[in-house]
């Protein structure tokens, strides 16, 4: 993630977070939050600091001193300061126990610091005390955390528990698919894909059901797990859908025309290529590589 991007995600979960407890602090307190979300949207990162200590200080020990401190937290992580962010999240949870996003960010920052132990407690942890609304990402998060511990038949349950549980969701289809995929069964994945899209047609058929952008990034998918079978004419075809669904969406050229090289199809390769290059405005370095090394290929 870009940090323009991460910035502006910590700063929409800082509004939304504190939005329900700004009431709740006292006037300096709810001053100094608003001058660290102004420092954090310039990208004063170190101002933003400063002043959610200041906040910090003049909130009552209320859950929204709580999420204050997951704010600070999420700043420290930006500055690269997991241990502080760390120590932060451990503040907010002893304030509000039952506070789930905490014990998430704590399992996201023990898995950069490379200990996976750590962060599948912080799971459960955020598991056990999640609202019914929150838990689907945490259990698709966890999956994925034990499958890399070798807990593969715990992973499945958390992922089948999701699908069963949320089938409107994405996150547990996906998860499935690729569990399959890096298990060495990709026409097991493809089936996945194959229900996902049948689903989601299903979903957009109904009045104000939408997603065919998500439904071309699942034939996207689906593509790539045939060409992983070497069935090179039926990923063809997925990509061909997908692209009638969402003709501005260049990976779908990228990945049609890598394809085509490998069915030695050189002139649609280039112009997939071409259009994919067009479709970044022209300044996708890797894409232009590739149209380059398309052109320079005998026919």
């Amino acid at each position: 993630m870009s940090s323009s991007k991460a910035v502006a995600l910590a700063l929409a979960v800082a509004a939304v977070l504190l939005a329900g407890c700004d009431a709740l602090g006292s006037q300096r307190g709810r001053e100094f939050s608003r001058s660290a979300a102004a420092a954090l949207r310039r990208g004063s990162l170190d101002s933003a600091i400063v002043l959610y200590d200041s906040a910090i200080a003049h909130w009552p020990r209320t859950r929204g001193r709580a999420v204050l401190f997951g704010n600070r937290a999420e700043v420290y992580a930006l500055l690269g300061d997991l241990p502080d962010a760390t120590r932060d999240l451990d503040s907010a949870v002893a304030i509000a126990p039952d506070y789930a996003r905490a014990y998430a960010r704590k399992a996201d920052l023990h898995a950069q610091l490379h200990l996976p132990d750590s962060a599948l407690a912080d799971l459960d942890a955020a598991i056990r005390v999640a609202a019914d609304s929150e838990l689907a990402p945490l259990l698709v998060t966890r999956a994925g955390l034990r499958a890399r511990r070798g807990r593969v038949t715990e992973a499945w349950a958390d992922v089948d528990t999701v699908v069963a549980r949320w089938p409107e969701r994405d996150d547990g289809w996906l998860a499935r698919a690729d569990f399959f995929t890096q298990s060495g069964q990709p026409d097991s994945a493809v089936i996945v894909y194959d229900a996902l899209i049948a689903t989601r047609a299903a979903a957009e058929a109904r009045p104000g059901g939408g997603g065919i952008h998500r439904r071309s990034r699942h034939y996207e998918l689906r593509a790539a797990a045939l060409a992983e079978q070497g069935r090179l004419a039926l990923a063809l075809a997925s990509l061909d859908t997908a692209t009638g669904l969402a003709p501005g969406q260049y990976s779908l050229y990228e990945a049609r025309g890598r394809i085509y090289l490998e069915l030695g199809r050189k002139p649609e390769a280039v112009a997939d290529f071409r259009r994919a290059l067009q479709l970044t405005g022209g300044a996708d370095r890797r894409i232009a590589r590739e149209v380059a090394a398309a052109e320079a290929l005998r026919p």
